[in-house]
């Protein structure tokens, strides 16, 4: 398996209520769906990607607290949506999200 993009994982800082830098990861980065939202007479799209990188204990510090982080590509940020440790195997971790800049 190649991990050879570059994905930022970003945190929120409660004081300056923002999202920062927080890890820098190596992982496959797979292109999921987008989809066009018309709400209040304005188009958006969201993208969805799947990001898969190599199992760490930093990385896994996401696992009960993905709220609190957001995954950057490219210069997007994507909200986190799920989490999977395949089996608790300790392996490798995905995660899932979505765009949040529109």
């Amino acid at each position: 398996m190649k991990f050879d993009k570059l994905v930022e994982i970003l945190q929120y800082d409660e004081k300056s209520d923002r999202y920062g830098y927080f890890l820098e990861i190596h992982a496959k980065v797979n292109f999921v769906k987008s989809e066009e939202n018309e709400s209040n007479n304005s188009n958006s799209v969201k993208t969805k990607i799947s990001v898969e990188a190599r199992y760490s204990n930093i990385l896994n510090e996401l696992f009960n607290n993905t709220q609190h982080y957001r995954i950057r590509f490219k210069g997007i940020s994507f909200n986190i949506i799920s989490f999977d440790n395949f089996m608790f195997e300790n392996k490798t971790i995905k995660l899932t999200g979505v765009s949040s800049d529109g």
